[in-house]
């Protein structure tokens, strides 16, 4: 029955992250227009080009890593951690929550190997 209840408020917590993390991803995006994500083409700047469209997505892997991977990485390693501590002798929760956990670590994995690609990609253009 305690079960039940410690999820359900659990759900709420993910529910409240959720929300919050949709407030907090104006001012990420917002963020991402004042740092020069975008190389070229703004008043008084020159046309685009091919060696731009490079930057562009050199810039966007950055942005993605850095302001959106990473956050989220953490939020999900907790979620986790919370869901083996509250487990309390229930081995399949506890599963659940090393599962979620190394599935967070797998995909954080292939994401910074795309990432490494990309870079390496880019280094051996020139961009």
């Amino acid at each position: 029955m305690s079960e039940t209840i410690l999820y359900k408020s659990m759900k709420k917590i993910i529910y409240g992250i959720t929300a919050g993390l949709w407030m907090i991803a104006p001012l990420v995006f917002a963020q991402a227009t004042s740092t020069g994500l975008v190389p070229c083409g703004g008043t008084g700047q020159e046309p685009c080009n091919y060696n731009d469209f490079w930057t562009l997505l050199n810039n966007v892997l950055n942005f993605g890593i850095t302001y959106i991977v990473i956050p989220i990485l953490v939020i999900l390693i907790i979620v986790g951690g919370f869901r083996m501590m509250t487990a309390a002798g229930n081995e399949t929760q506890f599963k659940k929550g090393q599962d979620m956990i190394k599935g967070v670590v797998w995909g954080f994995a292939f994401a910074f190997l795309a990432w490494a690609v990309v870079k390496t990609v880019l280094y051996f253009l020139g961009v």
